[in-house]
């Protein structure tokens, strides 16, 4: 948490945002429907994007919600698989999309990408009382074992970072999984990211956060190719929520 906070000083949004007022929308600034930013949003990610009573809520939702606003237009999200999510974006289905992974070169080859909005930071996870010598990656050493999801960041991180030093990267189904083999003692820790590993270690006593990194990872939202306008207005929009406070209120609630 501390990574994101040092990297945008910012707080507020909500019902009745704090931050600064709407605008009326730019007449360069060019929507797929007139009046509406409609972006594509992979739902569950907690805690980015979540399906609650009131509809998509989360991080990354309430930060477009709030981008929308500042914009004048009303905000439209609508719950995409995350694989799909690029297309939808290029082929003019939606004005932008979020997912709950970091940017790539490929995303960039085929969308336009926002400012960074979030830094992305993993969590090293570890059953303290039966591996009290780890406390960094740095004290994780040929033979042992971590476990990671499948298919994550966390695992591509494991793979470059600590297999090359002998550690044991074992992927699991889903971090569930991940977690309790670390309860059990198949692993000796798990890397996840740190929010969600936050989040999901609530109900875990046994189960702790020992050190957090970054990976040098970012989130951007992508938007239409070929409309500059909007993306100026979506990074204007960013840079002014993060300079009167108003990301960080999100960010922290």
């Amino acid at each position: 948490l501390g990574c994101a906070a040092a990297v945008f000083a910012a707080s507020g949004c909500g019902d009745e945002p704090t931050g600064g007022g709407a605008a009326s929308p730019s007449p360069s600034v060019r929507t797929v429907e007139e009046g509406v930013l409609a972006v594509a949003c992979d739902v569950p990610s907690p805690p980015f994007a979540v399906e609650g009573p009131d509809g998509i809520t989360g991080f990354q939702a309430d930060l477009v919600r709030e981008v929308a606003r500042r914009l004048g237009l009303e905000p439209r999200l609508t719950d995409v698989p995350a694989f799909r999510i690029p297309l939808d974006v290029a082929d003019g289905t939606y004005d932008g999309g979020v997912v709950a992974t970091p940017t790539t070169p490929e995303l960039e080859q085929e969308v336009d990408v926002s400012e960074a909005y979030f830094r992305l930071t993993l969590a090293l996870v570890t059953a303290s009382e039966e591996r009290p010598d780890v406390s960094t990656l740095e004290d994780l050493t040929l033979g042992d074992v971590v476990a990671v999801e499948d298919g994550t960041t966390a695992e591509a991180f494991a793979e470059r970072s600590l297999r090359p030093g002998g550690v044991d990267v074992r992927a699991f189904p889903d971090v569930e999984a991940a977690y309790a083999a670390v309860e059990t003692g198949l692993a000796d820790a798990a890397v996840d990211q740190e929010l969600s590993a936050t989040d999901r270690l609530a109900g875990r006593a046994r189960l702790g956060i020992v050190d957090a990194f970054s990976t040098g990872e970012s989130f951007g939202i992508a938007i239409r190719p070929g409309h500059p306008a909007l993306l100026d207005a979506v990074n204007a929009a960013l840079d002014a929520m993060i300079a009167d406070g108003t990301y960080e209120e999100i960010y922290r609630r």
